[in-house]
């Protein structure tokens, strides 16, 4: 979940590139957003939780929130991920983790309103993943998630 390329060019500053990022990113006690999928501002206001606990957003999710079904962002859901891709749940694997290391490759889609081969197949050149491709480019074009 942590994309070295999308963190220097957020957070971009002197001497700071994808190969540091990680450095970085520890360095600031993980608390800059680890990659355009996770919004930890996003997930301490949508559970208050585990803003009153004072736990870190991203390691939460990371161990505990995504197999909760809890999100990660607005974009990604984590129920609707786990129920419809059972196996996931069965394995314990936190489902955005599963969506961006094989899931996308495999034709899942992060929730029932974004259509992954669709939007690949409408708007894209590169093997990009579809979500991050929307997120990073497509919302702000005016693409649209999946058929009308």
């Amino acid at each position: 979940m942590f994309d070295p390329d999308w963190y220097a060019r957020a957070y971009a500053r002197p001497g700071l590139t994808n190969r540091n990022a990680w450095e970085d990113f520890i360095a600031t006690g993980l608390t800059n957003d680890p990659g355009p999928l996770f919004s930890g501002n996003w997930y301490l206001n949508e559970y208050a939780d585990i803003a009153d606990s004072g736990a870190n957003p991203w390691i939460h999710f990371l161990e505990h929130g995504g197999i909760e079904g809890r999100n990660p962002g607005p974009l990604f859901n984590s129920a609707w991920y786990l129920d419809t891709y059972p196996g996931v749940r069965a394995a314990g694997i936190n489902p955005l983790t599963d969506f961006l290391s094989i899931g996308a490759g495999l034709g899942r889609n992060p929730s029932r309103y974004f259509d992954c081969a669709w939007y690949a197949k409408t708007y894209m050149t590169t093997d990009q993943n579809p979500l991050v491709h929307f997120v990073l480019t497509g919302q702000a074009a005016g693409f649209n998630p999946r058929p009308r």
